[in-house]
């Protein structure tokens, strides 16, 4: 890449995170600003963890599942991250917001249907990962009676 090309792309990438971090500041309540944001950034962490290690997990798996790995242990431990950081994410989101009413004029917050939807997308989230948990986990016994979880691919006989 030349010089221009970089300054050009580094201006416009600063130039984004600038404005969503500006954008990010408003439309909390005055009350308990900190607590949202650190809410919704534990949820944002959960799902950013989960796309990534899904997608490694994933293409991995459909290119080499025989090889270890992508074996269970492979599959067990980033999913039972996930799994704790959208619970931990989504149960404080749901104990801060449960008594927030959007309709309510008198409190002045601009996200306050975004926040619900985070809420909700969050719950759904962490039930399909506690599934496939539980899918894993089921797999994990069965390859205890064939040599240990530690030595088996997905693909257990």
């Amino acid at each position: 890449m030349n010089e221009r090309t970089i300054r050009i792309t580094h201006g416009l990438i600063f130039l984004v995170v600038f404005i969503v971090s500006y954008y990010n500041k408003n439309g909390y309540p005055p009350q308990h600003n900190a607590a949202y944001r650190d809410r919704i950034r534990i949820t944002l962490v959960a799902s950013v963890w989960t796309c990534v290690f899904a997608l490694f997990l994933g293409i991995g798996f459909q290119v080499a599942g025989h090889n270890l790995a992508f074996g269970i242990l492979s599959h067990l431990i980033p999913m039972s991250i996930a799994f704790l950081l959208f619970l931990i994410g989504v149960s404080s989101l749901t104990a801060l917001i449960s008594k927030v009413s959007c309709d309510d004029p008198r409190q002045n917050f601009a996200k306050c249907q975004s926040v619900w939807a985070l809420m909700g997308a969050g719950w759904a989230e962490t039930i399909l990962v506690f599934i496939a948990l539980m899918f894993i986990i089921g797999i994990a016994f069965k390859a205890r009676a064939w040599g240990g979880v530690r030595r088996q691919t997905m693909y257990v006989d």
